[in-house]
C-alpha cells in the first residue's frame, strides 16, 4: 500500500529564509492525510486503499507518518552564529489504526 500523498519541493526561497537558511538547498515535504472522524476514512484521504467491509471503526486504517528522514538545516541563527539542527521530516504515508473520538 502506498497512499498517493501531497509532497512539494520546498527551496528556502519559497519560504523567505533565503538571508538566513544556508543548507539545503532545497527539500521535498510529504503531507500524510490524517483522520479526525469516521468520515475521513474516505478513499479520497487515503486514495489507493480501499477499506475491507469487514474492518470495525477501531480497526479502520487511515493515513498516517510510516517513514521518516531526519534532514540536517545549516542556519545562521538570531546571534549570527552558524548553527545546524535536524528537521525530522515525513517520507512515506501508509495506512494506520487511528485513535477516533468517541461518538456522542
Amino acid at each position: 500500500f502506498k497512499p498517493s500523498v501531497p509532497s512539494v519541493f520546498i527551496s528556502p526561497l519559497d519560504l523567505g529564509w533565503e538571508n538566513w537558511v544556508i543548507y539545503p538547498e532545497s527539500f521535498t515535504y510529504v503531507q500524510c492525510s490524517p483522520c479526525k472522524s469516521r468520515l475521513d476514512l474516505s478513499p479520497s484521504r487515503c486514495p489507493s486503499h480501499a477499506r475491507p467491509a469487514q474492518d470495525t471503526p477501531s480497526q479502520m486504517p487511515c493515513c498516517q507518518t510510516t517513514s521518516t528522514e531526519h534532514v540536517p538545516f545549516l542556519y545562521m541563527d538570531e546571534f549570527s552564529t552558524l548553527t545546524i539542527s535536524s528537521v525530522q521530516l515525513t517520507r512515506a504515508c501508509g495506512p494506520g489504526n487511528p485513535q477516533l473520538p468517541a461518538e456522542d
